[in-house]
């Protein structure tokens, strides 16, 4: 059995991983573990109307995923589209919001390695970087654009933070 799971915009962007009561708010959607809590979408009809068309294409070409990367870094430099600030799990000082999305990922993580368990198989945790921690000039030109301050962020802080976990708890 193999399963994909990304630390990062999967829950970090797709609101709270338990409802009111308590239950968990997540699904399996074209093989990947979301929320299944709706997202707040920019972009109104035209964008939901085409989210299954970019969520086959995010998950099969790479292409794709390049050149959508590419062009939003562009537009954004050309002024025709907004600088997004970096994500909150980017910050050196997590809020107490993020401190409790941790703590969520990790009480999954912990579920999905029972389960895996149980069904005696293996539970292998890939660490993948984001593409600033590949290509370390776009970050310095992403954080100049926006004038922030560098040593507010630790781009490794997830890896570290995932890394000292499984650690922890094999």
């Amino acid at each position: 059995m193999m399963m994909g799971f990304f630390v990062g915009n999967d829950f970090v962007g797709s609101g709270d991983l338990y409802d009111s009561s308590g239950a968990p708010v997540i699904g399996v959607e074209d093989g990947w573990l979301k929320s299944t809590e709706g997202r707040d979408q920019e972009g109104g009809i035209v964008r939901a109307i085409t989210s299954p068309f970019r969520s086959f294409l995010s998950a099969r070409s790479h292409l794709y995923v390049f050149l959508r990367d590419r062009s939003s870094q562009l537009s954004s430099k050309f002024g025709l589209r907004p600088f997004n600030l970096p994500p909150e799990f980017c910050e050196v000082e997590y809020s107490a919001r993020m401190i409790d999305r941790w703590s969520q990922t990790q009480s999954i993580l912990v579920d999905l390695a029972a389960y895996t368990k149980q069904n005696e198989q293996r539970f292998i945790i890939v660490i993948l970087p984001t593409i600033y921690q590949v290509y370390q000039r776009s970050w310095n030109e992403y954080i100049a654009a926006l004038h922030l301050e560098p040593g507010r962020y630790d781009l490794d802080k997830r890896q570290k933070l995932l890394a000292e976990f499984v650690w922890h708890t094999k």
